[in-house]
Order: structure tokens, then C-alpha cells, then sequence
């Protein structure tokens, strides 16, 4: 099992953090666990392995550029939500799209009214 360790330090850093982010979805920080998860998205569906991987990679971008904390970065802490956001992503704007448009539609008009900052009324 030495070997796992090996692959994950012989790693350049950028790919080793956007793996072990792939890894914390079975909440593994691990390089070789992550491309075990990649590899079986992309081979559930191309499409689906692409959704993920560009998930992964924008959210990771996204907290390298808002300055967290980077040995969390480092960990996969900020990558994980990125693969399972887009593997989700690309499978459900297929099929419930225009269920999640009226949804968004109902609860906008539903919250428009109870909104009372438009009214003049003031926080006491």
C-alpha cells in the first residue's frame, strides 16, 4: 500500500489537490482514490466524467482565488462539492429543467410579496 503514498507525492501540485478533491467524495484526501472516482464517472458517461472534472477544476480556481485557507485547499476540501455539483449538474437539467424553472418561478412570486423592504417599512 506504500505505493498510493508514492503516487500522491510524485504528483505535480496543482493535479494532486484537484485529485484529492475528487477523493473527498468517498471522503478520501487521497490522489489515487480520486482518480479511481474520476475514472468511474467518466466510465458511468463521458459527458458526466467532463461535468465533473470542470466542476472539480472551477471550484477549486474559485477557492484558490477567494484566498481560503490553503491547507484546506490542499486537502480536497473545496473540490469535492465541485465533482458531485456537476456530475448532478449535467444529469438533471436533462429531465427536470423546466420542472426547476416553475419552481424557481412559484417561490419567486410567493416571496415577492411577503418582501416588505420596498414598503417603507423600517427594521425597529
Amino acid at each position: 500500500m506504500s505505493w498510493l503514498l508514492n503516487f500522491d507525492k510524485m504528483l505535480p501540485g496543482i493535479l494532486r489537490v484537484l485529485l484529492r478533491g475528487a477523493g473527498q467524495v468517498v471522503f478520501c484526501g487521497n490522489a489515487a482514490t480520486g482518480l479511481c472516482v474520476l475514472m468511474a464517472l467518466y466510465v458511468g458517461g463521458i459527458i458526466t466524467g467532463l461535468a465533473a472534472t470542470i466542476g472539480l477544476i472551477s471550484s477549486t480556481v474559485t477557492a484558490y482565488a477567494l484566498k481560503f485557507c490553503k491547507e484546506d485547499i490542499e486537502a480536497g476540501l473545496y473540490g469535492f462539492n465541485g465533482v458531485l455539483a456537476g456530475s448532478l449538474s449535467i444529469n438533471i437539467s436533462r429531465t427536470y429543467a423546466p420542472v426547476l424553472a416553475l419552481h424557481r418561478t412559484c417561490i419567486h412570486a410567493i416571496g415577492r410579496p411577503m418582501d416588505r423592504s420596498d414598503k417603507g417599512v423600517e427594521d425597529v
